[in-house]
C-alpha cells in the first residue's frame, strides 16, 4: 500500500484543500493567455504587411476573405481562452466496509460524470495518487483496495468555462459574390425580375418578385433555396381570385423568418367585396416543400375606400403571427394576427394622431421576435410613428421627427423612403431619401433617441432624382447591427445609373462604412440595389437589379453576396 494510501487510513475528516491545484491550473491558463497575446500582435503585424502585398499583387478578393475568415476564427478562439475562468464540481460519497466502486448519486444527490484524465480523488482528505484508484469511464471510480467503513471519498472534476460569446460579426469588408441568380424560364423584355427581394432568417429561402405578364396575369413570385452556395429555383406563382391583370402584385414581398409564410400586396386590386383600386395582400404557405396561396387580406365593410393603396407596403413577423399593412392614401396601418394555420384577423386599424398631411402609412414595420413594436412613416409630417402593443391593443409611442428633416425635396422624397426594425424592436432605421440621409434610433424603455444620422460618403449622383434614391430601400439584421442600403440609380463602373449598395455597421453605438457592394456583371440603367434584403445574422445580402439585360431589356437579375 502508498504512504499516501496508509495515511488516508488513519487520517478521517480532513478538510480537502484545492489552493495548490489552483494555482497549478491558473498559472497554466496565465502561460497559455500571454502566448495568445504574443501571437495576436505577430498576426496583427502581418496584417499590415498582408494588405501591402495584396495591393501590389492584386490578390483576389476570395484569396483576401479566406484570411479575413482565418483571422476571424483565430480572434474568436483568442477571445474565447482569455476569458477563461477555473471552477469544480465536486462528488461526496460516505464509503460503506469495504467499498470499492463508487458511482451514481452522491451524497448530495448528484450523479457521477466526469472526463477521464481531468479528476482527482481524495480519501479523508489525502490526495491520491494513480496507482490507488481506476477512472477511465466517465461515470465510476473503483478504488485498489477497500475503504474503511464511513471514510470520506471525494472526487474533484476541474472545469473551464469562458464567459466570450464566439459568434464571430460579419466581415462585410471582405465579402464577396456568391452567386448572381437569373429566372429559369420567361427571361423576355420588361420582365423586371428584382424588383422585390426577401429572405428568411438563415439566407437559404429567397423570394423574388417580377412584373412579367403570362397567360394574362401581372406580377410574379419566385421562390429559390440555396445549398451551399448554390442557388435552385422552385415555384413560379402569382395570385388568384384577384385583379390578376392590374399591375402592382409583387412589387413587395415579406418572407417570416422562419421562412414559413410570406406575404405579398397587390396595391392596385379591386376590393374583393366591391371598392375600385382598393389593394389586397395575398397570403402563402409552404407545406412540406410546396408553397400555396393560403388568404386574401383586404378591408372590409366601411374600411373600403377606391384607391386606398392597401398594401403600399407590408411587414411580418418571424412565424408569421401577425401582418402589418400600410395603406396611405387612407391614412391607415391594419394590423392582422394569425387566428388559424392559415387565417388571419384583423386586429386594429391604426390612424395617425394627426391627420395633417398624406402618405401615412407609406411604409411599415413590425419587429419579427414578439410583433409588439411597429414603426410608420408619414410622410405628410416628415415623421415616423412608433405603435406598441399591450396584449391586443396598439397604441401609439412616440413620433419622432429627424433633427433635420428633408433640406431637399420635401414631403415627396419621404413618402419613398424605407423604414426598418429590429428584432427586438430596440432599434430602428428609416431614409430620407429627399435629404439623402438615414437615421439610427434606439429605444430605452419607452424613450426613443437618434443614435446617428448617416450621410453617404460619397456623391451619389448629380440630379435630385439619383440624390432621393439613397435610402429607399434599406434592410437591417435581426440583431440590429448591419444594415444595407440601395442607390439604383448610382453611377458607377464608367456607367450611368448601374447602382449600388452600402453596408454599414455599428459597434457599440457608432455606424461606419464597411463596404461599396457593386458587380462587374451589371451595366448602364440595369439599377442594382433598386431592393435589398439581409438575411437574421446578416451574413448574407439578396440585390435585386430589375433592369439588368442579360438575358432580354430589363429582364432582371439578382446577386447574392455573403460576408
Amino acid at each position: 500500500m502508498s504512504n499516501a494510501r496508509k495515511i488516508s487510513q488513519i487520517v478521517v475528516g480532513t478538510e480537502v484543500k484545492f489552493s495548490a491545484i489552483d494555482s497549478d491550473l491558473s498559472s497554466t491558463i496565465n502561460s497559455f493567455k500571454t502566448r495568445l497575446d504574443s501571437d495576436d500582435a505577430k498576426i496583427q503585424s502581418l496584417d499590415t504587411t498582408l494588405a501591402s502585398v495584396s495591393a501590389a499583387s492584386g490578390m483576389s478578393d476570395s484569396d483576401l476573405k479566406v484570411v479575413a475568415d482565418l483571422r476571424s476564427q483565430l480572434d474568436s478562439e483568442i477571445l474565447f481562452t482569455r476569458n477563461l475562468t477555473l471552477s469544480y464540481t465536486n462528488f461526496l460519497y460516505n464509503a460503506t466496509a469495504g467499498q470499492t466502486s463508487f458511482s451514481g448519486n452522491d451524497a448530495n444527490s448528484a450523479s457521477l460524470y466526469y472526463t477521464a484524465g481531468a479528476i482527482q480523488v481524495f480519501l479523508n482528505g489525502v490526495l491520491l495518487t494513480a496507482e490507488d484508484f481506476t477512472a477511465t469511464d466517465g461515470t465510476t471510480v473503483v478504488l485498489t483496495e477497500p475503504a474503511q467503513v464511513s471514510a470520506q471519498l471525494i472526487i474533484v472534476c476541474p472545469k473551464f468555462e469562458s464567459n466570450y460569446n464566439p459568434i464571430i460579426p460579419p466581415n462585410w469588408t471582405n465579402s464577396t459574390q456568391e452567386a448572381k441568380i437569373l429566372r429559369a424560364s420567361w427571361n423576355t423584355a420588361d420582365d423586371f425580375f428584382g424588383r422585390s427581394v426577401t429572405l428568411d432568417d438563415s439566407g437559404n429561402t429567397a423570394i423574388i418578385g417580377s412584373d412579367k405578364i403570362v397567360g394574362g396575369a401581372r406580377g410574379y413570385l419566385h421562390f429559390f433555396t440555396r445549398s451551399g452556395t448554390t442557388w435552385t429555383q422552385g415555384q413560379t406563382l402569382t395570385r388568384t381570385g384577384g385583379s390578376v391583370y392590374k399591375r402592382g402584385f409583387a412589387d413587395k414581398v415579406a418572407l417570416s423568418k422562419d421562412g414559413n409564410f410570406a406575404a405579398a400586396p397587390a396595391v392596385s386590386d379591386d376590393n374583393p367585396s366591391g371598392g375600385l383600386d382598393t389593394g389586397t395582400v395575398y397570403m402563402y404557405a409552404l407545406s412540406g416543400s410546396t408553397w400555396s396561396q393560403v388568404s386574401i387580406l383586404a378591408p372590409t365593410g366601411s374600411d373600403i375606400e377606391n384607391n386606398s393603396r392597401f398594401g403600399m407596403d407590408i411587414d411580418i413577423t418571424k412565424d408569421g403571427s401577425y401582418v402589418i399593412v400600410g395603406a396611405s392614401e387612407q391614412k391607415a396601418v391594419y394590423v392582422y394576427y394569425k387566428t388559424g394555420a392559415t387565417a388571419w384577423s384583423l386586429q386594429q386599424k391604426i390612424t395617425p394622431s394627426n391627420s395633417s398631411g398624406d402618405d401615412y402609412g407609406a411604409n411599415v414595420a413590425i419587429n419579427s421576435d414578439t410583433g409588439d413594436t411597429a414603426i410608420i412613416s408619414h410622410a405628410g409630417r416628415d415623421a415616423i410613428f412608433i405603435w406598441t402593443r399591450s396584449g391586443t391593443t396598439w397604441s401609439q409611442q412616440a413620433e419622432i421627427i429627424p433633427t433635420s428633416p428633408n433640406s431637399v425635396g420635401g414631403g415627396e422624397h419621404a413618402a419613398r423612403s424605407s423604414v426598418t426594425i429590429s428584432g427586438d424592436g430596440d432599434t430602428i432605421v428609416f431614409g430620407d431619401p429627399g435629404e439623402s440621409a438615414i437615421y439610427v434610433y434606439t429605444r430605452s424603455g419607452s424613450t426613443w433617441s437618434q443614435q446617428q444620422k448617416i450621410t453617404p460618403t460619397e456623391t451619389i449622383g448629380t440630379s435630385s432624382g439619383e440624390i432621393s434614391r439613397w435610402g429607399q430601400s434599406i434592410t437591417l439584421s435581426t440583431d440590429g447591427n448591419i444594415f444595407a442600403v440601395g442607390t439604383d440609380r448610382f453611377n458607377s463602373l464608367g456607367n450611368a445609373e448601374t447602382g449600388q449598395t452600402q453596408v454599414w455597421q455599428r459597434s457599440g453605438s457608432t455606424w461606419t462604412e464597411k463596404k461599396k457592394i457593386q458587380s462587374a456583371d451589371i451595366g448602364a440603367e440595369d439599377h442594382f440595389g433598386i431592393s435589398n434584403a439581409i438575411s437574421g445574422d446578416g451574413k448574407t445580402l439578396l440585390i435585386g437589379a430589375e433592369r439588368d439585360d442579360d438575358n432580354a431589356s430589363n429582364a432582371g437579375s439578382a446577386f447574392v453576396f455573403t460576408a
